[in-house]
């Protein structure tokens, strides 16, 4: 009885544990790219595509930047 209590709940804490920390972790990796998409200031002139750093050609439509 009592065991299979304790295995359900530490299931449970376990699998929110997980998922909490995975939240934070993604929210940190989209700031990081969001402040590495804002370094850079360059536009694609055929599309007006945001270009993110070290592109070299526009991702949408293909034109060297």
């Amino acid at each position: 009885g009592f065991g299979i209590l304790f295995v359900v709940v530490g299931t449970v804490y376990y699998w929110r544990i997980g998922r909490t920390s995975s939240k934070r972790a993604r929210r940190r990796r989209n700031v990081n790219v969001e402040e590495e998409e804002n370094k850079t200031g360059a536009y694609c002139a055929s599309c007006g595509t945001r270009a993110k750093t070290g592109d070299k050609f526009c991702r949408t439509c293909g034109a060297k930047l």
